[in-house]
């Protein structure tokens, strides 16, 4: 190992009659790379050189393949810093007898002396860690050589790569000189196989005496394939197929297979491969072939993974015949693989070695704890449990949890389960291990924080814990499957380590800032760099940054498979770009201002599914209608926002989607207006105009307004809207007058609805008269589907049985008071109504009580009747 104390003792051994030397570059430096340099001039009768450096740099390559061409008389060479120049000097060289290389891919295609290496007998090549055997194939490929030996290293693996390795082998090495054949492939997939048709490939090298194959490939091979082997290469000496790893499954090789092979090959010393000893019988008593063929001469065999019966004295006296010379346990050996190789290979079931159905397993909605167990079974679940625990997180302390106590200082509170304070440095070792998990990650979703300048709240994670996070000591990603990142209440504290999570594997991205702050709108604007491939953006806040517009419109033009869009605002060019936008799906914009000339391509949004649009401060929904007026819309669903209103602000809506919206595609209408002015009312004429929408399956009106329908009115949305699913009618708000809708209403209108499973709505159970014995549609209609209902803001009087009958009549299948509900309206909705709250929330939940009760009889009554004793 050289390095930069032993240089100058270095230097002092150079001299013109060295001939030979190997080096091992320690600490590489510019001062190592000048003596190196020099070499060529120092040494010029070098023959045998090697120069070990498993990742040079630019400029290592480039010293060293200069000093390979300055010595003329080259023998051995081994180095994996050479340039494509190096090379091709080396493959003319004469002198040049062995060469072990690393092969790379370039722009330009090879070009070889022909024949390359003429005298060389021995040609081994590697290939580094990202590339595979296909590579060396393309090496290969492109020159014509006569090696005696040939060896070939690749570290990971392609479905191909071997197949693409023996076809260049077959076509450009001489046939009559290659007597060894070396293969190792050190990692691919579970799921690839070696097979025959892969080797048939070599079969025309029939002076081959040794061949080596090492793969972590499962090994398809039968007692026929290993007969066509030995017919092949009659001269083989030595033969093994997958010796480092074995053959990770059941072999098809019987051992009467093995003895045939051997009777063709009398030269063969040395065997490694597996063979089924436990489904195959072997009953040597009644064996013909016994006794007539022995292997006399001294033979090494290896069995790998070689299952075995129980049949010990068949299978022993069988072997003891067939190596009779056989005098210790290192010549007969089996699963003696490293541990490595060992791995997944259990006593469980073949299926479950399999790498797509361990991952199936650990992603079964197994809960936290049983990942927990499966990750400590064994090896094989390991890591696809350890995947699914770690997918999704909420916040970033069950990765700080992880970490050694001396780094984090956690603090236990009442308020909060834990609080983290940065207590030491964090070590390479807390590092590794921080890594191990956050490199697991997919989803981290609702990360919050707090301000922190604010003096009453303190962060449950320290903006020192978040800054030392934000400095890896590595340059690999801290997160780098991390898919959908959602912050809300981002401060300046919190960007750098917003920053490293953002990265090319994000596909989605939502950001809510704490406070205008430049720094977390520099964030989002460099977004379009950082996560070139995002496909959801969002980026909401209550006060838009000076710039912001101009930097949010100019980010979202550089993705071209943008599907969700929110934001607060966009320039006029930004709109028209995303008009034309394919890919878009999802729009969704809380305006600020509204643009000031609004331009859209022709045809506009063509497959946006979702329009969320919320007005400006101080404007009601009428001011949305500019933009929609811009183009013709085709959404699925629609949602319309505002924190003002006036009188006809839902008509003036309503009237402009009509005229604007596909009336076939939309299915889904919401509508929010936040007014805390007193006297706007909400009866048909605000909706009329949406009557024309035919398909509608949601209709979610919620406002501040009173509302004055009646049950006319409800019938005349059953019949406009045949195929709601869902209608609610300030659903957070109440009606906030006595209804004028009865009970009776609501069941004519379900008779119209058979798809309606939720309504939200205010009834008049207290001044309409109900008298369930007189009702002649008693028992005639009933809603036997799961169905929720909410009566909001309802009155009732005194006959609570009464209601209580017709209700349980009309939902026989009610079975919990969380599908029947009312006055759940939240605090700020009961301001002007708590006297009426007191009056008849407690009626309403005496009423519930009895209704549920009649439902239980009723189910039990008709238990009874239809069992056989109750006939009696």
């Amino acid at each position: 190992m050289v390095h930069s104390y032993s240089l100058s003792f270095l230097r002092v051994l150079l001299g013109p009659s060295l001939e030979a030397i190997v080096l091992y570059p320690g600490h590489l430096n510019k001062h190592l790379f000048t003596l190196a340099a020099t070499m060529g001039v120092l040494c010029p009768r070098m023959k045998d050189f090697t120069w070990m450096s498993e990742n040079p740099s630019a400029e290592e390559e480039a010293v060293i393949s200069k000093l390979i061409t300055s010595w003329p008389k080259l023998e051995d060479v081994t180095s994996f810093a050479l340039d494509k120049d190096a090379l091709q000097y080396l493959s003319s060289l004469p002198s040049l007898k062995s060469i072990t290389v690393a092969i790379r891919r370039f722009s330009t295609p090879w070009t070889f002396h022909v024949p390359a290496f003429p005298n060389a007998t021995s040609l081994k090549l590697v290939s580094p860690s990202t590339y595979t055997l296909s590579d060396i194939a393309s090496f290969v490929g492109s020159l014509r050589a006569s090696p005696a030996h040939f060896s070939a290293i690749a570290e990971t693996a392609h479905p191909t790569s071997v197949s693409d390795l023996f076809e260049a082998i077959a076509g450009h090495l001489d046939k009559a000189k290659l007597e060894t054949l070396s293969v190792n492939e050190k990692q691919s997939p579970d799921s690839l196989r070696l097979d025959m048709n892969m080797l048939k490939r070599i079969f025309h090298f029939r002076c081959l005496t040794r061949v080596h194959v090492d793969t972590y490939r499962e090994v398809d091979l039968g007692g026929g394939d290993l007969l066509e082997m030995a017919d092949a290469w009659p001269g083989l000496i030595s033969f093994s197929i997958n010796v480092g790893w074995g053959w990770r499954c059941r072999s098809r090789v019987t051992l009467r297979d093995v003895k045939a092979m051997l009777q063709r090959l009398p030269k063969l010393e040395m065997l490694a491969l597996a063979v089924d000893c436990e489904t195959v019988g072997l009953e040597t008593l009644g064996d013909e072939q016994y006794g007539r063929f022995r292997v006399e001469r001294e033979v090494e065999v290896q069995f790998l993974d070689s299952r075995i019966g129980t049949n010990f004295a068949d299978i022993a006296a069988f072997l003891s015949d067939l190596f009779p010379g056989i005098e210790d346990r290192a010549a007969l050996d089996c699963w003696s693989l490293p541990s490595a190789a060992l791995e997944g290979l259990s006593k469980m079931h073949r299926a479950l070695l399999i790498a797509e159905v361990a991952h199936a397993i650990a992603f079964h909605q197994l809960s936290k704890k049983d990942l927990v167990a499966l990750a400590r079974t064994c090896r094989l679940f390991c890591d696809p449990a350890l995947d699914a625990l770690w997918a999704e997180l909420n916040d970033i302390t069950p990765l700080l949890d992880c970490l050694p106590d001396g780094c984090i200082e956690r603090e236990e509170t009442i308020a909060t389960s834990c609080r983290y304070h940065l207590r030491g440095p964090l070590t390479i070792e807390a590092w590794t291990t921080l890594r191990k998990y956050s490199s697991r990650v997919k989803i981290i979703d609702n990360l919050d924080s707090v301000d922190p300048y604010e003096d009453t709240i303190e962060r449950i994670v320290n903006a020192e814990v978040l800054f030392a996070l934000s400095c890896p000591p590595f340059s690999e990603h801290l997160f780098p499957k991390l898919q959908r990142l959602s912050w809300k209440s981002v401060f300046q504290s919190d960007c750098p380590l917003l920053r490293i999570m953002l990265g090319p594997s994000l596909r989605s991205l939502k950001i809510v800032p704490g406070h205008a702050n430049p720094v977390v709108l520099g964030l989002a604007a460099i977004t379009g760099v950082t996560c070139p491939n995002l496909q959801e953006f969002t980026f909401m806040h209550s006060t838009p940054s000076l710039g912001e517009e101009a930097l949010i419109s100019q980010v979202i033009t550089s993705w071209r498979n943008l599907e969700s869009l929110g934001c607060c605002a966009l320039t006029d060019q930004a709109w028209f770009y995303l008009s034309t936008s394919p890919s878009l799906k999802k729009l969704s914009m809380n305006l600020r201002e509204l643009p000031s000339r609004l331009v859209l391509h022709d045809p506009s949004f063509c497959n946006l599914d979702e329009l969320r649009l919320l007005a400006p401060p101080g404007q009601s929904l009428s001011s949305i209608v500019s933009i929609i007026r811009a183009t013709h819309w085709r959404p699925v669903e629609f949602l319309g926002g505002a924190y003002a209103a006036s009188t006809d602000s839902i008509s003036d809506l309503f009237s402009v989607l009509v005229s604007h919206f596909d009336k076939a595609r939309l299915k889904c209408l919401r509508v929010d207006e936040r007014d805390n002015e007193p006297g706007w009312l909400l009866g048909r004429g605000d909706l009329e105009h949406a009557f024309k929408f035919r398909n509608l399956s949601t209709v979610c009106i919620n406002t501040h307004r009173e509302v004055t329908l009646g049950g006319p009115d409800l019938l005349a949305m059953a019949d406009a809207w045949p195929n709601l699913g869902t209608l609610q009618i300030n659903d957070d708000w109440g009606w906030r007058v006595r209804s004028t809708v009865t009970l009776p209403d609501v069941r004519a209108m379900l008779r119209r609805l058979p798809k309606l499973e939720m309504i939200s709505l205010a009834v008049d159970c207290e001044t309409a008269e109900l008298n369930t014995l007189s009702d002649e549609q008693y028992g005639k209609f009933r809603v036997e589907r799961p169905f929720q209902a909410q009566f909001l803001d309802s009155r009732i009087g005194g006959n609570l049985a009464d209601i209580a009958a017709f209700l349980s009549d009309l939902f026989p299948g009610i079975e919990d008071r969380a599908a029947l509900d009312c006055w759940s309206l939240p605090p700020a909705a009961l301001g002007g109504m708590r006297q009426d709250y007191e009056d008849y929330s407690e009626r309403w939940d005496n009423m519930i009580g009895i209704m549920l009760t009649i439902n239980q009889i009723k189910r039990l009554e008709k238990k009874r009747i239809s069992e056989p004793s109750g006939l009696s």
